[in-house]
Parts: structure tokens; C-alpha cells; sequence
């Protein structure tokens, strides 16, 4: 399996998905 931009999105999906972003904005970490 190729690693493409589309990959890095569904895993960027899935991470917001699991409240990832709520949490990760909070420690300063933002993609």
C-alpha cells in the first residue's frame, strides 16, 4: 500500500473522528 495524501486525510478523519482534534488543539498540537 502506496502512502498517498489521500492516506494522511483518512487518518487525519479517523484521529478527528476519536476527538483527537478537541484534545490535541488543547496541548498544542494541530496538524
Amino acid at each position: 500500500m502506496e502512502f498517498t495524501l489521500e492516506h494522511l486525510y483518512y487518518l487525519i478523519y479517523a484521529c478527528a473522528l476519536m476527538g483527537c482534534f478537541g484534545h490535541g488543539y488543547t496541548a498544542g498540537y494541530h496538524v
